[in-house]
């Protein structure tokens, strides 16, 4: 159910993460939904809304975590990013 709610209400696309062509399930037995997203707006206000989602435990999202990220791309280039504090 929150699959169809995060796709529609997020303009994004939703999948049921699976391993080995199996549904995937953590150590507490809790499903994983990937989200594609082209690009992130107001990344503390989706982080904020996916939390208030019932059954929602956590997010991808490391909202004020980090001061700099370290990007890897396919063809071996990497980009690091630092974050204002």
């Amino acid at each position: 159910m929150e699959q169809k709610i995060i796709a529609a209400d997020f303009s994004t696309k939703v999948s049921l993460r699976k391993k080995n062509g199996e549904v995937f399930l953590t150590d507490h037995q809790h499903y994983i939904l990937d989200c594609e997203c082209e690009k992130i707006g107001d990344a503390p206000a989706l982080n904020t809304a996916l939390h208030l989602i019932p059954g929602v435990v956590e997010t991808g999202l490391f909202i004020n975590m980090a001061k700099r990220a370290i990007i890897g791309y396919e063809d071996g280039n990497i980009k690091m990013l630092n974050f204002k504090t």
